[in-house]
């Protein structure tokens, strides 16, 4: 979709009621892919610089922990508060570690961040690994 002579106030002049609605939900699907791949990214990260208890590159000596340092580095490449980056990181690992149909299910733009947010949160008290295994299928169902 092009944008006539750059501007954004024509930009669905030539589109149909109905192409605009579509444009809509394509937009939200594709923001729900794009915030999916940005915390998959972030837990990545966070996978990276877990330190484990015998690392050969010296990082057991470190005196600041993983988790802040990725919020660190969170925070400075989106300009964000280490609140915000934090946040971000709890869920992006609570979706890689504990719920990672749900994690699915949003990378595929089917629901949106404040759902994903929602979900982790309420399913924060399931520790049993065949309980939140359950949990997780169910829900992405």
């Amino acid at each position: 979709m092009a944008v006539a002579d750059g501007n954004i106030e024509h930009m669905f002049d030539e589109l149909s009621t109905a192409a605009v609605v579509d444009a809509i939900g394509a937009s939200a699907r594709s923001e729900n892919i794009a915030c999916a791949r940005r915390l998959a990214a972030i837990a990545e990260l966070y996978r990276r610089r877990e330190v484990p208890v015998q690392d050969t590159e010296g990082r057991e000596l470190w005196r600041i922990d993983p988790w802040a340092a990725v919020a660190a580095e969170i925070a400075a490449s989106q300009s964000i508060t280490a609140g915000a980056a934090e946040s971000l990181l709890h869920n992006a690992v609570c979706l890689h570690q504990r719920l990672p149909r749900v994690a699915a299910v949003f990378a595929a733009g089917e629901v949106d961040f404040r759902t994903v947010q929602m979900i982790v949160t309420r399913t924060l008290l399931a520790v049993e690994p065949a309980v939140m295994a359950a949990i997780d299928a169910e829900v992405a169902d």
